[in-house]
């Protein structure tokens, strides 16, 4: 037996005006209301957890995406320290996952510039013109 019930077989009257006649009225808006209240809570929850799942969603596959590409730029690391490394120093071989920890640490201790305007200029004009002078040098010397 709840509040509501209870309230009602004693049949309390409130003064509080607006068609409220007694304590089980009270209880059944406050219920209502309560109700209303969890489903709006439930609904923004649900909300979050849709909204946070596509960025979990999204970290996991581009965390995905980067072991599977550092693992397969890893093989030549680790083809040729097999193949080189232990007949030359007399060094052990090592497999995938060590050669992919070896290039990680490679690149951290060997950083590259990131330039993202990489718009080599090419003047095949001026190559071209370099090449001419040198070769005229060249075929200078040569000549009585």
């Amino acid at each position: 037996m709840d509040i509501c019930s209870t309230a009602d077989i004693f049949g309390v009257t409130v003064n509080a005006g607006g068609g409220i006649h007694n304590i089980g009225d009270v209880c059944k808006g406050l219920a209502c209301e309560a109700v209303s209240l969890i489903n709006k809570m439930e609904k923004i929850t649900m909300n979050f957890k849709s909204y946070y799942w596509e960025y979990i969603k999204l970290i996991l596959l581009g965390l995905a995406i980067f072991i599977a590409v550092g693992l397969t730029l890893s093989i030549p690391l680790w083809l040729l320290w097999n193949w080189l490394m232990p007949h030359i120093f007399g060094l052990p071989t090592i497999n995938i996952l060590e050669a992919f920890g070896l290039s990680a640490l490679i690149t951290l201790l060997a950083p590259r510039p990131l330039d993202l305007n990489n718009k080599q200029k090419t003047n095949a004009g001026e190559a071209e013109e370099k090449l001419e002078k040198v070769l005229q040098d060249i075929t200078s010397h040569f000549q009585a």
